[in-house]
Order: C-alpha cells, then sequence, then structure tokens
C-alpha cells in the first residue's frame, strides 16, 4: 500500500461554518422538520446527482432552500461522507440560524430562508500560510504558490481567473511554512476550535489507513449473514459515539453469528467519532470477507465470525517517512519516550494516552497510544511493548512513525497531531496478503494475523 505525503494526503477538513444570528423562528415545529427533510435530501441526492443538488421544502415563512456540492474530482462515496458530515457539524455550530453554509475541504453545504439559487454571493473566507488575503499585489497564481486555501459561497468551475473575478477552491501546502493564520471576512465566521492555529500539512483530519480482509468466502452472499452484517454495522455505528467511543456487540446465531467491535481515539469527539465509524462500515474492501480489521486515523472497527473479544490479536502494520530520520542526540530519548508511554497507558482509566517530549533544540515530540478496552490491562501492555520490539529496526531512527495494531496503537511525531485533549470522547484498501511490505515514502510493514 502506498500513502500519500501527510502534507499532500487529500483528506476532508472542516474549513469552518458561517451562519447568521440566532433566530426564535428555529424553534418552530414546522421549520425544524422541513430542515431536517431538506438536509436529508441534499444528502441522499447530491452525491446521485453528479455532486451538486438544490432544493426546497415547506411554504410561506417556514420555506427553507438549500444545496450542496462536492469537489468536481472527489467519488460518489467520499461525496456523500462529506456532505453527511456537513449536515451533523452545522448541528452544533448554527443550530439556531436561519442562514447557515458550511464548508468541508471535500463539499459545502448551504441554506437560508432567502431564495439565493443562481446568485453570485461575494462572502468568502481565505487560510494562508504566509501572506494576508488584503495583499492587492498577489496573483491568483501566487496565491497558489505561496499556500492558500480560499474559499466562497460561489464554485468556479472554470480555471483561476486573474482579473480579479472569482476564484476557484484551491488547496496548496507550502511546508517551509510553519505560521499558519486565518483571515475571514465575516464576523460571523466560525472555525473549528481545535484547528485554528494548526498548520494545513499537520491538521488532524480523518483518513484510510488500510483494511486487512480474509480470503473471499461465498458465505457472505447468504441472505441472513448479510441482514446480520448490516444489523451489526448499523448498531456498532449507532452506539460506538454514545458509548465512550467503544462499543462491543454481535449479531445472528449458528453459523452465521457475527462478532464486532468498534472504538474511536480516545481524544476524538462523539461527531467526529461518530462520522470516522460510519465511514468505517461505507468501505467495500472486505464486502466478500468473513473477517475483516479496517484503521482510519480516528478509529477502528473489526468484524469477525469467529469471538475475538479479550483475546490479543498481534497483527498489524508500521507506517513511517523511510527519508525523515531523528535526530541522533534524540533517538535514546525517543525510545525511552516510547517505552514509557507503553507502560504508562495500560494504567489509564481507558488506556488511551497522550505525552509530550521536550528535546530542547530539537523541539518537541509528541506520542499517543491506546488500546482497544476489551484487553485486559496485562495485554494491553504485552501488545504496546511488542509493537516497539516488532518494528523496532524500522522504526526507530525515525522522527515520524505509526504502528496500528488490532489490539493496541501507537504515534509518533514531532508536530501535535491531535486535538489536545486527553479526555475521552463524550458520548478501502487492497486486500493485504501475509508478507512484509517495505515502500518508499512512506513505508508500511505489515505483519497479519488471521
Amino acid at each position: 500500500m502506498l500513502l500519500s505525503s501527510p502534507c499532500h494526503a487529500d483528506s476532508n477538513m472542516d474549513f469552518g461554518s458561517s451562519c447568521s444570528g440566532s433566530d426564535n423562528s428555529t424553534m418552530d415545529g414546522e421549520y425544524q422538520s422541513n430542515l431536517l427533510i431538506l438536509l436529508k435530501s441534499l444528502a441522499a441526492n447530491g452525491p446521485i446527482e453528479n455532486g451538486f443538488y438544490k432544493t426546497t421544502v415547506g411554504k410561506g415563512h417556514n420555506k427553507i432552500y438549500g444545496l450542496a456540492q462536492c469537489r468536481g474530482d472527489i467519488s460518489a462515496m467520499d461525496c456523500a461522507a462529506c456532505i453527511k458530515n456537513a449536515t451533523m457539524a452545522r448541528e452544533i455550530s448554527c443550530s439556531d440560524s436561519v442562514m447557515v453554509t458550511m464548508w468541508f475541504k471535500w463539499c459545502s453545504l448551504r441554506y437560508s430562508n432567502l431564495k439565493f439559487f443562481g446568485e453570485w454571493d461575494g462572502f468568502s473566507l481565505g487560510l494562508s500560510t504566509n501572506a494576508t488575503i488584503e495583499d492587492p499585489e498577489i496573483s491568483a497564481r501566487e496565491i497558489v504558490a505561496n499556500g492558500w486555501i480560499f474559499y466562497g459561497r460561489v464554485s468556479v468551475p472554470q480555471e483561476i481567473r486573474e482579473d480579479g473575478g472569482l476564484l476557484r477552491p484551491v488547496v496548496a501546502c507550502n511546508t517551509k511554512t510553519t505560521n499558519f493564520t486565518s483571515t475571514f471576512q465575516s464576523r460571523q465566521m466560525k472555525v473549528p476550535q481545535d484547528t485554528q492555529h494548526i498548520n494545513p500539512c499537520h491538521a488532524d483530519t480523518n483518513e484510510n489507513f488500510g483494511s486487512q480482509c480474509s480470503d473471499p468466502d461465498n458465505a457472505t452472499d447468504n441472505s441472513e449473514y448479510q441482514a446480520n452484517l448490516n444489523d451489526l454495522l448499523n448498531s456498532l455505528a449507532a452506539n460506538g459515539p454514545i458509548r465512550n467511543g467503544f462499543y462491543t456487540t454481535t449479531a445472528g446465531k449458528g453459523a452465521d453469528k457475527i462478532f464486532g467491535l468498534t472504538q474511536c481515539r480516545g481524544d476524538i469527539s462523539a461527531t467526529d467519532c461518530a462520522s470516522c465509524i460510519k465511514n468505517a462500515t461505507m468501505v467495500q474492501g472486505c464486502s466478500e470477507s468473513k473477517r475483516a480489521k479496517l484503521w482510519f486515523n480516528w478509529c477502528f472497527l473489526r468484524y469477525s465470525n469467529r469471538s475475538f473479544f479479550g483475546e490479543w490479536d498481534q497483527s498489524g502494520m508500521a507506517a513511517y517517512n523511510d527519508t525523515k530520520f531523528e535526530d541522533p542526540k534524540v533517538v535514546s530519548e525517543g525510545l525511552n519516550f516510547t517505552k514509557a508511554l507503553a507502560s504508562t497507558t495500560p494504567n489509564q482509566p481507558l488506556m488511551f494516552l497522550t505525552a509530550v517530549l521536550d528535546v530542547g533544540q530539537n523541539g518537541k515530540r509528541y506520542g499517543v497510544a491506546q488500546c482497544t478496552r476489551d484487553l485486559s490491562r496485562s495485554y494491553c501492555g504485552k501488545c504496546l511493548d511488542f509493537q516497539l520490539v516488532t518494528y523496532k529496526n524500522s522504526i526507530g531512527s525515525k522522527r515520524s512513525w505509526d504502528t496500528y495494531g488490532s489490539s493496541c496503537s501507537m504515534r509518533y511525531h514531532d508536530y501535535q497531531f491531535y486535538f489536545n485533549i486527553s479526555t475521552p470522547a463524550k458520548g478501502g484498501s487492497a486486500r493485504s496478503s501475509p508478507a512484509a511490505i517495505g515502500m518508499v515514502f512512506p513505508v508500511l510493514v505489515f505483519l497479519l494475523v488471521f
């Protein structure tokens, strides 16, 4: 499996929202009903209408106009996930507003009590790594070269114009810049609090890190098995976010019985946890397999026709940048840091821990360790130690690396990649064969056990 550079990975991000002031009319039962119908219609039709859909719901003062559009190169599945995320995010940011615009990297969603179809709205926002939006000397091409993200309420399907007209949304990463500034042309602009000062190259966004699937099995074509699997996945998606980010369950009986587990990273919000698990249930890579494991940045999902609850599973993978070596003076400190992280994590209430290592002039190193909560604390410690020993030759001298297992995971980077919250959340790729795989920039090493 070849992964994109973390700085250039095209993963979805919440870029913020624009909301009108609070309006008591949003409490009206008929308005709320119309809004829910509109949002469901946008989420259902946007992905199947070539990534663009507009509609209206209601009459009179309760009439609502809505529009959703995905970026032109986004797949229907990613489009559906993005619009769904936008409908969930607005519940937090703009629940009492009658005019709302939500921007994500892959899509935008807008609704209003006033008709706006076909109108040019001059509102826009810009996120920049090293300049300010107001600079009149910067041309469109220079904007791209210097690392801007420019979003407006109007998407332009043509290439960028340099005549002072509309700009097509563009994302560019300038890795030489460490200071990330945001400039907005509206006092009503809301940016996710945890990402206001994060370099876009290091933003903690959800990504699909891969999957492990057993061989295809004709038994998965059984209608009873399929019904059980759907019930199990729906149950994991519904209960994981509201059960403190962890949930196990079973569905069916006898030969068609399925065991399932899902867990979100300990610092992830319930909303992001729900979004991640939902995305995991939509991955098609293991549809013919009775045993599947899916890793995302924010969550992990697993199901099998055999019980695995409480068992320590040694399978997993390590990902690292083969060109980014740690300073020799920091290597031993980093190894001791991760060993301490591995030994301390099992004693935490949720077997999840974040930690920071200060290495003086070499900056800081950030670590995260987590075990699935069906494990005993003893197995948790053994799992994390096993990962460090197994992948030591691959990751020991690297400045950034991740290990993902079926029972535990660890991450180590020279930038803060998590949300800086150490409290728990309230509330597809190709098949891999049992072999070690090494690739340049970054490298993945697999250890598979089924």
